[in-house]
């Protein structure tokens, strides 16, 4: 009782189905793609009245279905996903790492760092970036740069294919398949969500890397990713 939802701001510039929107980790921007191949970054308006559209990325040749973020303080790369069966690496632009866009209110470009053919067969649907994985050798691991190992860039991807699949940046630009199953669902896998968990005991720090995946089939999958490093 006595809650209710208002709309304060309608955005208009898509000219196709929207299929994803995300807000920035850390800054009021949001970010939709589209059937119409392109992903939108949208600005709240210096008078805090309205929403405007501060760049168009003409991001990939097919439906874009879904972006994600890296963390701003691991460097706030894009990764976006297609019908097209490429996943594509976007640097990010400006101070707060907001720009994605290569048309953009100011001027600075967030070029596209690396694109690559994915595992997929079918459109890639969803896509999820791992949040940082710091993991502390000892207690003294802060003060000491040594002590702290650090997990490759991962994504994790779901698809009209069924399968969710892991990759994993080997080098800046060079990415790779580090596992997959097949036939994870019966039908299309439409999202997928990283769930970082972290265990100190005596001294030591495992991370065990968990995901979630959601598909046509009325089934909701909770996975566990082991690197043969880890």
């Amino acid at each position: 009782p006595g809650n209710h939802l208002e709309c304060v701001a309608v955005l208009h510039g898509h000219t196709q189905d929207v299929k994803k929107v995300k807000w920035h980790e850390t800054e009021d921007v949001l970010y939709s793609a589209s059937y119409d191949d392109t992903v939108k970054t949208w600005k709240e308006d210096l008078d805090g009245d309205d929403w405007s559209c501060s760049g168009t990325t003409k991001a990939h040749d097919s439906t874009v279905w879904d972006l994600t973020q890296e963390r701003v303080r691991d460097g706030g790369r894009f990764a976006t996903v297609s019908d097209d069966g490429w996943v594509k690496i976007w640097n990010a632009g400006g101070a707060q790492r907001t720009e994605i866009s290569s048309v953009n209110e100011s001027k600075e470009e967030a070029p596209l760092e690396c694109s690559f053919r994915s595992g997929h067969d079918r459109p890639i649907l969803c896509v999820d970036w791992l949040g940082s994985s710091d993991r502390k050798k000892n207690n003294n691991s802060e003060s000491s740069g040594d002590n702290v190992s650090k997990q490759p860039a991962t994504l994790v991807a779901g698809g009209g294919d069924n399968s969710v699949r892991v990759y994993r940046e080997k080098e800046t630009g060079v990415w790779e398949e580090a596992a997959a199953v097949v036939n994870a669902h019966e039908d299309d896998v439409n999202d997928i969500a990283w769930f970082s968990l972290s265990s100190t005991k005596e001294e030591e720090a495992r991370t065990s890397n968990y995901f979630a995946s959601a598909s046509d089939d009325g089934t909701v999958k909770i996975w566990k990713f082991s690197s043969n490093s880890e």
